[in-house]
């Protein structure tokens, strides 16, 4: 079955929350985090921040979200020079935007890629 998880910078204290996405009335996106004892915490995040999972995890296994920012490590695919040096992760309609050897999982010894940060904290890293 499909993992379905959102992350969200908090509004109050601006750091990432992982859970499932809901709006209040008046379209503002709210994480919704399951806690151990079935409660579940709210908490309201920028909206421009909230990122959808893209069930892909980076040479490291960590998790790729939506705004995250991808270095290709040795700089190749398939023995050929990678034009980028860094990727930003979007999803679009028609699913997410990576080139096909990303999202397939096809890796080798050239195809790495890792999480170097995010768009909202780390507009830096686009230049």
């Amino acid at each position: 079955m499909r993992k379905i998880k959102f992350r969200g910078l908090g509004r109050d204290d601006y750091k990432f929350y992982y859970g499932s996405v809901a709006f209040n009335y008046n379209g503002f996106p709210i994480l919704l985090i399951p806690r151990i004892n079935g409660t579940v915490d709210r908490i309201f995040v920028h909206p421009e921040t909230v990122g959808q999972y893209t069930e892909i995890k980076d040479r490291d296994g960590t998790e790729i979200f939506e705004g995250d920012i991808l270095s290709v490590i040795n700089g190749s695919i398939n023995s050929k020079p990678w034009p980028q040096k860094n990727i930003t992760v979007k999803i679009e309609k028609g699913g997410t935007n990576l080139p096909n050897w990303i999202r397939n999982e096809i890796w080798d010894s050239t195809h790495f890629v890792k999480v170097i940060g995010n768009i909202h904290e780390n507009p830096e890293l686009l230049k």
